[in-house]
């Protein structure tokens, strides 16, 4: 059952991430720098590939029984939680000193706090112990 969850919250963190990329590619942001995503740009696909890829393979192996896998997962959530804080952060920050307060922004925002909210959930749930049935 555990493994079933992780499974499915894995997959809901990755939709959460990707949806993040995709706002985030819709709003303000994409226009701060060189190497900020415009919606629809190669580079905005080869992100949104790339994120697939960090949580699709990790997952396949661990469905395939490959317990350490689980540990690589922790550090890739781990990760997330810690990026995607700041992101929100600096997003907060960016619309309030900016006052752009447009509708790809907040949802960039709501979905950077969607994903590590999963993931939160994500490591409380790979790490919970297995309570043994009354005897």
């Amino acid at each position: 059952m555990n493994k079933q969850r992780l499974i499915w919250l894995t997959l809901l963190s990755a939709c959460c991430f990707v949806c993040f990329m995709i706002a985030a590619s819709l709003s303000p942001l994409s226009s701060t720098g060189p190497n900020a995503n415009e919606y629809g740009s190669p580079g905005m696909w080869a992100a949104v590939f790339f994120v697939a890829v960090l949580y699709t393979v990790p997952l396949a192996l661990y469905t395939l029984g490959i317990g350490w896998m689980k540990k690589v997962m922790t550090v890739l959530c781990i990760g997330g939680i810690l990026t995607l804080a700041v992101a929100s952060i600096v997003i907060a920050g960016y619309s309030f000193f900016f006052v752009t307060f447009s509708s790809p922004m907040i949802w960039t925002l709501i979905f950077s706090l969607m994903t590590v909210f999963v993931n939160a959930v994500w490591l409380t749930t790979a790490f919970r112990p297995v309570h043994l049935a009354p005897s």
